[in-house]
């Protein structure tokens, strides 16, 4: 597998767009909105996450992943003194299920284990997918909402 990741610059922000939109319109299937309506939510969503991410993880780390040094995905992880925060991961529709995910994950436990800190992520509940990779990978449920899984994963 060669899957890396690189900071991101200006110039990704169409494709980090193009990944978080296809996030959200998948979410949106059930909702009975035109598609501009659609579209138009999906633009103010995406401008108020990144905001809200800068405020709210200021020193995070925010990458593109790459397979084969094409765009795949974004990573954001933000660390610090007590814990290892997956803030947002996710990948284009057609490079899921590949493993690609599996392998970034199992980085960020191994360096959870060198560290020894806590890894805490978030899922939602209607992905049970990823779910199932933070459990297999040692991740348990700490809490939730009405939206979300809150896991944690301890070395």
């Amino acid at each position: 597998m060669s899957t890396t990741l690189r900071p991101v610059c200006p110039e990704d922000e169409p494709f980090l767009y193009k990944v978080y939109s296809n996030v959200r319109l998948a979410e949106l299937a059930r909702v009975d909105w035109t598609p501009a309506e659609k579209e138009a939510f999906i633009q103010t969503q995406f401008s108020y996450r990144k905001q809200g991410y800068a405020n709210q993880f200021p020193q995070a780390d925010n990458s593109i992943i790459l397979s084969y040094n094409e765009p795949v995905g974004y990573m954001i992880i933000d660390r610090t003194e007590d814990e290892i925060c997956v803030v947002d991961i996710a990948l284009l529709p057609e490079h899921r299920n590949q493993g690609i995910g599996t392998f970034l994950m199992q980085e960020i436990v191994k360096e959870a284990e060198q560290v020894k800190k806590p890894v805490r992520l978030s899922v939602e509940k209607d992905n049970p997918g990823a779910f199932r990779l933070y459990e297999r990978l040692g991740f348990s449920v700490t809490g939730e909402d009405d939206i979300r899984l809150k896991m944690e994963y301890f070395p």
